[in-house]
C-alpha cells in the first residue's frame, strides 16, 4: 500500500479544504476540530490550541464596583455583552478579606451590569476586573497531545486559564505570536500558573504571560521550575517572553532546576506582599510550594548554569506601599549564574539582589541597575546570613542610583578571576623593627601612607587580605596588618594578625571595604614591642564595578 499524503486527503474534499469537521477522537474533554491547515500543522508537529477548543477572548477593565454580600457587579465603561454570560470572571479585592473574587458571570443584565454566581466578600468601588472563556481544558488538551512530540501553538488571543500541567515531560515547546499577539492570563489565585515540575527540554517563545500591573488574580508564581521526586528537571529556554503580572512568591520560581537560559525576555513582578521577588533561584524550596500535578523533590540539588541575556528583570510596587523585603533577584546556593546586558530595576527595598548560602561563578556583565520609582534601593547586593561567595565578576555595569555595592557580612567573599590582585611588599633591604608602625606599598614601606600607597583606578571593593612574614613575631607577640584606605578618613574593616612563636601567615577573607576612584590603599603594619624584626608582604583582591 502506498504511503498516505496530505494532498491525498485534501483532493476533492470540501470539508478538508477548510470547513470544520467534527471527529470522534478527543483529547481530555475537548473534541479536536480538524481543517486542512490543522492536518498540515500536525504533520509538522504543531498543535494549535484553537483546534482543541480554546477561544482566547479574555478582556480586562478597571473601575468595577460591587457591594459585599451581593452578586451585582457594575462598570460605567459598559464593557459587557450578552455572550459574556457563563464566562469566568475575577474581581480584584472583592473576595473575602480583600482577596480576589473568582467566579462566573451568571446573568448578563446590561452592558454596564452583570450578576455573578457568587456574592462579594468585600465592597470595592473601582476594581480591576478580568473575564473570558475558561480555556483551561482546551489548552491542557493541546499540551497533553503535544507533550514530547511537538509544539503547542497559541494564535493571537488572550487565553484565560487556571494552572497548566506541564510536568514530567521531556520536550515541551510553547509558541506564541509575540507580546501584542498571544497572552496567557491566570484566572485563579494561589496557583503555580505554568508548572514545569520534573520536565526537561522546555522552550517558551514569543509569549506574554500575565495580565500586567492590573492583573486581578494573584498566583504564587508565573513559572515554576522544580525537580520531581526522581530529581528530574533541567534545560529551559525562554526567548521573547514577557512575564508581567502580580505574583505572590516570584515571577519565576526556580527551585533546584539547572540549565536555564533566557534571551531578550522581560520578567516583571508588581509586588503585593513582603518577600515577593521577580526572580528566585535557590537549591531549597524557599516558600514550600507544592505542585498540583507532581511531587516536588524533598531534598536539594544545585541549580547550576543559569544565563540571562538582554533581559529586563524588574520589581515594582503598584500600591504605594514601602516593602523593604522586596527583591528583584534572590540567589541562594547557586553556581555559574550570568546576567549579560540586562536591565535590573527595583522600586522598593534596601537592595536589588539578595545573595545567600554558598555561591560561586556569579557574573553581572554590562548590566544597568535602575530605580523603579521615587524610593531607590540603597545597595546593589544584600549579603544574607553571611554567605560564602567564590567567583564574583562585575565588569562594565552601570549602577545609576545605588549608593553602595554591598551590605551585610560574608563568611567568604572571593572575587576569583573576576577581581584583580594588588600586591604589597615592605622594603626588601631593611627589616621592620619591633614596636614600629609602617605603611606598606607596592615596593617598600614608609612612615606615612602617601609615600607608598597605590591609587584605586575605579569604584570597587577590596577584600581577601593575605599576609606573610619571614619570621614569626614570637611568643605572645603580634604583627597586625590592616588594609588602610585613605579618602579623607581611614577604614579598618580588613585586618589580619600574625601571632605567636610559629605563625608566619594570616588572612581575612570575610570583610570588605568599598572604595572610590582615586582612593589610596596601603597595608598598615603595627609590630608589638619585643617582636622579631620582619620583612612582610601581602595581597588584596580588588573587584571593580
Amino acid at each position: 500500500m502506498a504511503d498516505l499524503r496530505i494532498s491525498d486527503l485534501t483532493d476533492g474534499s470540501p470539508a478538508l479544504r477548510g470547513d470544520l469537521v467534527p471527529v470522534s477522537r478527543t483529547a481530555g474533554s475537548a473534541t479536536r476540530r480538524v481543517t486542512a491547515s490543522s492536518i498540515a500543522a500536525l504533520a509538522a508537529g504543531v498543535y494549535n490550541v484553537k483546534d482543541y477548543g480554546a477561544v482566547g477572548d479574555a478582556q480586562g477593565v478597571a473601575g468595577s464596583a460591587i457591594n459585599t454580600g451581593t452578586p451585582n457587579l457594575t462598570n460605567a465603561a459598559n464593557p459587557w455583552v450578552a455572550a459574556d454570560q457563563g464566562k469566568r470572571i475575577t474581581i480584584a479585592g472583592a473576595g473575602a478579606a480583600g482577596a480576589t473574587l473568582e467566579t462566573t458571570i451568571l446573568t448578563f443584565v446590561s452592558a454596564g451590569a452583570v450578576t455573578l454566581a457568587a456574592n462579594a466578600g468585600t465592597t470595592v468601588a473601582s476594581a480591576n476586573t478580568h473575564w473570558g472563556t475558561d480555556d483551561t481544558t482546551a489548552v491542557q488538551a493541546a499540551i497533553t497531545a503535544a507533550a514530547g512530540v511537538g509544539q503547542v501553538y497559541f494564535p493571537r488571543g488572550n487565553y484565560f486559564t487556571g494552572a497548566l500541567n506541564l510536568t514530567n515531560t521531556v520536550g515541551i515547546h510553547l509558541q506564541g505570536t509575540g507580546y501584542y499577539g498571544t497572552q496567557l492570563w491566570p484566572h485563579t489565585s494561589g496557583i503555580n500558573f505554568l508548572d514545569f515540575t520534573g520536565s526537561q527540554q522546555i522552550v517558551l517563545k514569543d509569549l506574554k504571560i500575565g495580565a500586567g500591573s492590573a492583573q486581578s488574580s494573584i498566583p504564587n508564581c508565573a513559572i515554576l521550575l522544580a525537580p520531581n521526586s526522581s530529581a528530574t528537571g533541567l534545560d529551559f529556554e525562554g526567548t521573547g517572553v514577557y512575564v508581567i503580572g502580580r505574583w505572590a512568591k516570584a515571577t519565576v520560581y526556580n527551585f533546584a532546576f539547572p540549565g536555564v537560559i533566557w534571551h531578550t525576555s522581560h520578567l516583571f513582578n508588581y509586588l503585593v506582599q513582603a518577600g515577593a521577588r521577580t526572580l528566585l533561584i535557590s537549591n531549597t524550596n524557599e516558600d514550600s510550594l507544592t505542585s498540583a500535578f507532581a511531587t516536588i523533590l524533598a531534598g536539594t540539588q544545585q541549580p547550576t548554569y543559569q544565563k540571562y541575556v538582554d533581559c529586563d528583570i524588574e520589581e515594582w510596587v503598584n500600591n504605594g506601599t514601602t516593602i523593604t523585603a522586596a527583591r528583584a533577584i534572590t540567589l541562594k546556593n547557586v553556581a555559574d549564574v550570568q546576567f549579560i546586558g540586562c536591565q535590573i530595576v527595583s522600586q522598593k527595598g534596601t537592595a536589588y539582589i539578595d545573595l545567600a548560602g554558598t555561591l560561586s561563578g556569579l557574573a553581572w556583565d554590562h548590566c544597568t541597575f535602575e530605580a523603579g520609582g521615587s524610593t531607590t534601593p540603597t545597595f546593589i547586593f544584600s549579603l544574607v546570613s553571611s554567605p560564602s561567595i567564590t567567583g564574583f565578576s562585575l565588569p562594565g555595569n552601570d549602577f545609576n542610583f545605588a549608593t553602595g555595592l554591598l551590605t551585610g557580612a560574608a563568611t567568604v567573599l572571593d572575587p576569583g578571576t573576576g577581581g584583580t590582585q594588588l600586591n604589597f611588599n615592605s622594603d626588601p633591604k631593611n627589616a621592620i623593627a619591633a614596636g614600629a608602625t609602617r605603611y606598606i606599598g607596592g615596593n617598600g614601606d614608609g612612615a606615612a601612607d602617601l609615600t607608598v600607597c597605590k591609587y584605586i583606578p575605579v569604584r570597587g571593593i577590596l577584600t581577601q587580605l593575605f599576609v606573610g612574614a619571614n619570621n614569626a613575631p614570637g611568643s605572645g607577640k603580634n604583627y597586625t596588618v590592616i588594609a588602610w584606605i585613605q579618602d579623607g578618613t581611614s577604614s579598618q574593616a580588613i585586618t589580619a594578625t600574625i601571632s605567636g612563636a610559629a605563625a608566619t601567615t594570616a588572612q581575612d577573607i570575610v570583610h570588605y571595604v568599598e572604595v572610590a576612584k582615586f582612593d589610596r590603599v596601603s597595608l598598615h603594619l603595627v609590630t608589638d614591642a619585643g617582636a622579631a624584626t620582619v620583612f612582610i608582604g601581602g595581597t588584596l583582591a580588588f573587584l571593580p564595578f
